[in-house]
């Protein structure tokens, strides 16, 4: 499971450089997985994976992201863990860039192929700024 998580932090890294970002990882234990400096900005990044869509109930296929942190008492991230959400789906290479106040739950279900409520932030890699 944590190989999943790095793999992810390591894709979301490599796509800020190329976009000129300077990137580096907390030293300490933090709520956030990732600083992304651009200029004197500076943005605390949760990075969240899943490996591939998930069939619910209705049979549609969806990429589940727990958004929780902490192992016995899950709590939703806030603004002040953490600036964005990055959720990745692996198997696809799709990235959702959320503002971390937009999050209003513990969990994202985001339809694999058709709209949903965070379809606006596809690749939208341009909101860290």
């Amino acid at each position: 499971m944590r190989a999943t998580g790095t793999r992810g932090e390591l894709l979301v890294a490599e796509i800020l450089i190329g976009k000129g970002f300077h990137v580096s990882l907390p030293l300490d234990e933090t709520q956030f997985d990732l600083v992304a400096t651009s200029g004197e900005k500076s943005f605390r990044l949760q990075v969240k994976c899943t490996s591939g869509p998930a069939n619910d109930w209705r049979r549609t296929h969806r990429y589940n992201f727990n958004i929780t942190r902490g192992n016995s008492t899950r709590k939703a991230y806030t603004f002040n863990d953490c600036d964005f959400l990055i959720c990745i789906a692996l198997d696809t290479r799709r990235f959702w860039v959320i503002p971390i106040e937009d999050i209003k739950t513990s969990s994202l279900k985001i339809a694999a192929a058709s709209q949903s409520k965070y379809s606006k932030y596809e690749g939208r890699w341009d909101l860290i700024r």
